[in-house]
């Protein structure tokens, strides 16, 4: 099966579509409707539309807008079949030459279906070049083992109409490559359409999931009226136009207009429709580090940070402590950088966060053990991406006797984060004397450095050895903590 949708195509004009592979045109069939891709103020009309000379290479469709016509452009949905796909049945009917107003022909499926089918029906002229033979092209009567395919032309008294055939398709459950939505919607004339809406009655069509693109919807309204009286062939002045009134990735907007002579009679009007295309490919893709999926294509889906960002003044603080000028700065170089930062808070970030503090510790343990405390520090102080810094001493002042000499200790710092950190002492030497002296940890925890100073860090192996740390000049004499 093949499908697309061609832009741009004049109201009233012919246009030769080609196949994208060259095939035999023998039993090759074409359905067709008249859509619009652009959005209007105001409801559209309704066109006529078929298809002629269908070779190897492509066919001819021409359209004619019914009205008053409106000049504009519109555009040809189209599918085309060479087999009858798994579930359908295919078929092409010669209707007799008449003269004028309306004809009808019921058609006979080739197997009886267990339940209504929806069907697909367009014209297909065997004469070339003749607009006196566009036609309103609608379905009556549809049952499992037959419908009825009804035409009346576009203009009064303009025939002989001969050499006329129509292409139907009918299934019940449709089986193709790509996504297929088949449906159908239902309206029933209550009330008269209004001039605000151009006589005409729309519904619109939400999609589950979007699409990459906007589809192909080819649309046949089929008539019944409550009195029952379908079965009076071609003796009724009515027509029925379907088409779609405007297309997107979204949703679909069909719309139907129908004429009947008898005010009292209340037409019944539902039109099947079907839906072809490629789904969104982002639609199960999840992006990280604050990227966006773009779609490139219909199978390739990409994580990109957003093209372009405002330039107003809304500054954010990130959570490694960098501070941006709105939020969607912030995601566009957290997708480049890929870094997966969070926004910590509104409003630009602190400059040097910091605490400070003094923890308790039992008697330093015997030697050669070490004693360590989880040191909790206060939330939303420190960015949790952001290197955190700490420093400590240890610090004897719970002792009573201020001249005792107390015996060196070690301290040290494991596990540092931003919302805490472990603190452990040991102490040193032979420990001759069994001191039970209280001992207590200073700490202080930052992250970057203060202003008019410098901060880092050194690694060390194992061993004695010395680091030389490089510094920028200062003016004063530098006070340093390790």
């Amino acid at each position: 099966m093949a499908y697309e949708r061609h832009l741009s195509i004049h109201l009233s004009f012919i246009f030769f579509i080609t196949f994208l592979a060259d095939q035999s045109s023998e039993g090759r069939q074409v359905l067709a409707s008249i859509g619009h891709a652009v959005k209007s103020e105001t409801t559209r009309n309704g066109a006529a539309i078929w298809v002629e000379d269908v070779t190897a290479s492509g066919f001819t469709v021409c359209v004619l807008e019914f009205g008053d016509g409106s000049n504009d452009t519109a555009e040809v949905n189209w599918i085309a079949v060479k087999s009858a796909p798994s579930g359908s049945q295919l078929g092409a009917t010669s209707l007799n030459s008449w003269t004028t107003g309306t004809e009808c022909k019921r058609i006979d499926f080739q197997q009886r279906f267990s339940t209504l089918p929806t069907i697909f029906v367009t014209a297909s002229h065997q004469l070339l070049k003749r607009p006196q033979d566009a036609m309103a092209v609608w379905v009556e009567d549809l049952r499992e083992d037959n419908f009825k395919i009804c035409l009346r032309e576009a203009k009064i008294f303009d025939g002989p109409h001969r050499n006329i055939k129509i292409n139907w398709m009918a299934f019940t459950n449709l089986r193709v490559d790509n996504f297929t939505i088949t449906d159908s919607l239902s309206f029933i004339n209550i009330n008269s359409p209004s001039y605000q809406d151009n006589y005409a009655f729309c519904q619109t069509i939400n999609f589950t999931d979007p699409f990459f693109a906007p589809p192909v919807v080819v649309v046949t309204p089929k008539h019944s009226d409550n009195n029952n009286n379908s079965n009076l062939s071609g003796s009724r002045c009515i027509a029925v136009t379907a088409w779609v009134e405007q297309t997107s990735t979204k949703d679909a907007k069909v719309c139907v207009r129908s004429y009947n002579s008898n005010a009292n009679n209340k037409d019944i009007i539902t039109v099947d429709y079907i839906v072809i295309g490629d789904l969104d490919p982002c639609i199960d893709v999840t992006c990280h580090c604050h990227c966006l999926c773009k779609a490139f294509g219909p199978r390739d889906a990409r994580c990109v940070s957003v093209d372009s960002c405002p330039s107003y003044q809304e500054p954010v603080c990130s959570s490694n402590g960098t501070s941006y000028d709105n939020e969607c700065l912030f995601k566009q170089e957290m997708c480049l950088l890929r870094h997966n930062f969070t926004v910590q808070h509104p409003g630009s970030c602190e400059g040097f966060p910091f605490q400070r503090g003094r923890r308790h510790m039992p008697h330093i343990p015997s030697l050669g053990y070490s004693h360590c405390e989880v040191i909790n520090l206060k939330p939303y102080v420190f960015y949790p991406d952001k290197p955190t810094e700490v420093q400590i001493t240890v610090n004897h002042i719970d002792s009573s006797d201020k001249s005792y000499v107390h015996d060196a200790a070690v301290a040290w710092v494991e596990n540092v984060n931003y919302d805490r950190f472990t603190a452990c002492v040991m102490a040193t030497g032979f420990n001759e004397r069994k001191s039970n002296a209280n001992v207590s940890v200073d700490w202080m925890a930052y992250q970057g450095a203060p202003v008019g100073g410098v901060a880092g860090k050194k690694g060390y192996h194992n061993g004695g050895l010395e680091r030389l740390v490089k510094l920028s000049i200062f003016r004063r004499l530098v006070i340093f903590f390790v």
